[in-house]
């Protein structure tokens, strides 16, 4: 997502027209920037963390002491699991033997134990051990595992390999999402309550670590491979006694994929590196991006700082994708559900260009049709086609849920960024749409971040330049983030607040309101604002295509840091989500008040319960 959440011509265009006509009031661009770049939400925090935060207890999950060693910096993780294998991941401080015990636990209580070893030779580079099939870790195990250093120090972590598609166990698959944080915001109280969930899995969907902006380890981006290790052990890292990721990886195990602030915001990895922001003067001598001294930087330390396998593409005949990384995975999980972990940015083609006057019926149609343009792609050729394979594989294997884990949001949402999104590639997202409708592929749920906030919707589509939508029963929830200030909703309620945009009434709600009640009046403006405005559809399940129950909140969660949590009862197949979240904060706010920020306790804010259809 680009820095500022709006085209700021656009949503001053529009926000002027709307005070116009509901209070036959004026102002100028020159006010409006101002309140776009001047820290209009910063009051906010401060009363809302007064009202929610709850102090938790010195043996808090977090305490550095539990998940970190003087060592072992940043704890212990597992993840990139399949069925029978997985992979290890720490980094030590001491140079020698890093040694790996694991012992798996099959539910008829048969064992299988393992121990394997890497040397440390340079102390910023995490250690990974690669465990395959052939070690003999069997679907459904329960994985312990103790990591010691050649300094003795030693931590343990834990999680559980997928089941095989004809297991019987009686326990419900749950695993949590989440993406965007950044350094300067750590140690992310929003993750606090993850490690007490008991997931089967994390999913990292992106913007994992900020290289690109200042943060308190290097108050730059990051150019050489040694300033992008930097911006990856930051986030990993001990703040005020507590690191709740340690926590978190120790207690599951992750899955991940990048987003654009891995490497640059808003890189398109399969365009020229001369049309990239922020590419240094030697990387445009490439061909694609994706193959620039950035983007190789970018993902080297990204893979190593990540319990993450080195796959890579080979004989797809693109020249964007041979020899460069492979991030895809299709993973089921018994038959409750299977996930699709998707790369949205190293093979798409370069963004067009954004809408600038959302009044301009001429610009609208020319933004039209350039999303519109015949093979345009943001997943790459080759991914498309894994993705639909494995999709019809998934439903043909009787797999309930199908999880598309897509960093960008998929839903409509116009000149609200589009162009950043699968929108902006308009062909190739409804080939993929029109695929899962035609093959009656059920229950497909895209989960994405990216947007930091969370929109509820089905999803619909067009099959030609601003044509009639088309109704799916797919749909789509944005998650996070897990530390960005300030979230996306927030900013759009206070800007309308300012600006004069919400009614009198919404006003009076918004400043009485708790963090649920500040939520349905963001809902409330972004219908107004953006849905309705485009003629799209608003937010929101819709029941004809989707049967739900809300239980807690509205379609929208925007004042909040914090992550999304789906369960899948064994039995009934229906599907529980739940967002939690902890009121938002800036830098500022945790470093002038730690003992306050820091031990903030996340609360749910939206929740429901989605039937699966069969």
């Amino acid at each position: 997502m680009s820095d500022s959440s709006f085209n700021a011509e656009a949503v001053y265009q529009y926000i002027h027209a709307q005070v116009k006509e509901t209070f036959n009031q004026e102002f100028s661009r020159r006010d409006f920037m101002r309140l776009m770049g001047g820290g209009m939400a910063g009051a906010l925090v401060s009363a809302f963390a007064a009202a929610r935060v709850r102090a938790q207890s010195d043996e808090a999950i977090g305490e550095s002491s539990e998940f970190t060693r003087e060592t072992l910096p940043n704890g212990v993780a597992a993840g990139d699991l399949t069925q029978d294998s997985f992979v290890l991941w720490a980094r030590s401080t001491a140079v020698g033997t890093l040694t790996a015990e694991v012992t798996g636990t099959a539910p008829d209580g048969n064992t299988v134990t393992g121990t394997y070893t890497v040397e440390v030779n340079d102390t910023t580079i995490p250690a990974k051990i690669v465990v395959g099939s052939d070690a003999g870790f069997m679907a459904g195990m329960a994985i312990t595992y103790t990591i010691s250093d050649a300094a003795d120090s030693t931590l343990s972590g834990n999680f559980r390999l997928p089941e095989a598609l004809d297991s019987t166990t009686a326990r419900n698959l749950r695993f949590g999402t989440s993406g965007d944080w950044r350094g300067e915001l750590r140690p992310y109280p929003a993750m606090a309550n993850i490690p007490e969930r008991d997931l089967d899995f994390f999913m990292m969907l992106g913007d994992s670590a900020y290289v690109d902006l200042s943060s308190l380890d290097l108050n730059r981006m990051a150019r050489t491979l040694s300033e992008f290790r930097i911006k990856h052990n930051e986030v990993y890292s001990n703040r005020f006694g507590k690191n709740y990721w340690a926590a978190v990886r120790a207690s599951t195990a992750l899955y991940l994929t990048i987003d654009d602030h891995e490497v640059r915001n808003d890189f398109s990895g399969g365009a020229d590196p001369n049309t990239q922001i922020r590419m240094s003067d030697a990387d445009r001598a490439f061909e694609y991006t994706n193959q620039t001294f950035t983007y190789q930087y970018a993902m080297q330390s990204f893979s190593e700082y990540n319990p993450l396998r080195d796959d890579t593409y080979e004989g797809t005949d693109d020249p964007r994708m041979d020899g460069r990384p492979k991030l895809y995975r299709y993973v089921n999980f018994g038959s409750e559900a299977a996930i699709f972990v998707i790369d949205a940015r190293s093979f798409r083609d370069q963004a067009v260009e954004s809408i600038g006057n959302v009044f301009a019926s001429a610009e609208i149609r020319r933004w039209n049709e350039d999303v519109w343009e015949a093979g345009r792609t943001m997943l790459g050729s080759a991914q498309v086609a894994d993705l639909k394979r494995d999709l019809l594989d998934a439903q043909n294997k009787g797999i309930v849920w199908k999880f598309i884990m897509l960093p960008e949001p998929s839903q409509q949402m116009g000149w609200f960024n589009g162009e950043d999104r699968w929108e902006g590639f308009a062909p190739e997202r409804t080939e993929v749409l029109q695929f899962i409708q035609e093959n009656a592929i059920q229950n497909v749920v895209f989960i994405s971040a990216d947007i930091h906030s969370t929109f509820i919707n089905n999803l619909t589509y067009q099959t030609e330049p601003q044509g009639d939508l088309v109704d799916t029963d797919v749909w789509e929830i944005s998650t996070g983030p897990g530390a960005f200030y300030p979230p996306t909703g927030q900013a759009i309620t206070e800007f309308s607040r300012q600006l004069g945009v919400m009614l009198p009434y919404e006003i009076e709600d918004y400043e009485a309101g708790d963090l649920v009640e500040k939520d349905r009046i963001l809902e409330r403006l972004f219908n107004r604002l953006v849905s309705t405005s485009q003629q799209l559809r608003q937010l929101g399940l819709k029941p004809e295509l989707t049967d739900y129950e809300l239980l807690v909140g509205g379609w929208t969660v925007g004042h909040t840091m914090g992550w999304t949590e789906f369960e899948i009862d064994r039995d009934t197949r229906a599907l529980t989500v739940t967002t939690y979240g902890i009121p938002s904060y800036s830098a500022d706010d945790m470093t002038a008040n730690p003992e306050l920020f820091a031990n903030l306790v996340p609360d749910i804010m939206q929740q429901m319960v989605v039937q699966a259809r069969f």
